[in-house]
Order: C-alpha cells, then sequence, then structure tokens
C-alpha cells in the first residue's frame, strides 16, 4: 500500500478528521499572510486616517450635498 492509498483509506474512514486536519492547515498556512495584511492596514490607517475623504464613517460612498 503507497502513501497515496493510505490517505485515501485514512480519508474515507476518518472524514470528519480528515477534514479538521485540512482546514487546520490550510489556516495554519494563510496565518503569516493575515498578520502582514492587518499590519500593512495600520499602518496605511494611522497615515492617512480613517474615513478616507470620499467615504463616510460606515465606509460608503459620500453622496454630494447640493
Amino acid at each position: 500500500m503507497n502513501l497515496y492509498q493510505f490517505v485515501l483509506a485514512f480519508a474515507d474512514e476518518h472524514w470528519f478528521l480528515s477534514f479538521l486536519i485540512i482546514f487546520g492547515t490550510v489556516n495554519f498556512c494563510c496565518w503569516p499572510f493575515q498578520l502582514v495584511n492587518r499590519w500593512i492596514r495600520s499602518r496605511n490607517i494611522k497615515n492617512a486616517g480613517w474615513p478616507p475623504t470620499h467615504l463616510n464613517a460606515d465606509g460608503e460612498q459620500k453622496k454630494d450635498e447640493a
């Protein structure tokens, strides 16, 4: 039995555990990218402020007031 057959047999017998392992692995691999994204976002908000001039406090486009 090769590794591929073993993984398929394990996933077939323990489908929920396989889902948890895959879900945890994907989240663990994406975690550094989410940290970098949050750091860049916080730097941008610190430099430019929130909300930008073209948005209201909810993040929606401001309506032109005549």
